[in-house]
C-alpha cells in the first residue's frame, strides 16, 4: 500500500509501503463490525496499528 502525503492536511495519509499486514482487530460487535484495524509488524517485531477502514456498511 503506497499513498502520497499531502502536507498541511489533517487527515493526510503518510507515504509508506506495507508488505505484510493483518486485520488485527475490529470495532463494534464481531458479527457486525463497525471498522477494521489493520496492523503491520514494526522493526521491533511488535504488531503496530497501520490503518483503520471507513465505517463498514451493515451488509
Amino acid at each position: 500500500m503506497a499513498q502520497h502525503c499531502r502536507p498541511g492536511h489533517k487527515d493526510a495519509p503518510v507515504s509508506r509501503t506495507i508488505e505484510n499486514a493483518v486485520v488485527g482487530a475490529v470495532t463494534g460487535p464481531i458479527v457486525m463490525p463497525h471498522t477494521l484495524l489493520l496492523g503491520g509488524w514494526g522493526l521491533t517485531g511488535r504488531l503496530c496499528l497501520v490503518a483503520r477502514t471507513t465505517p463498514l456498511s451493515r451488509r
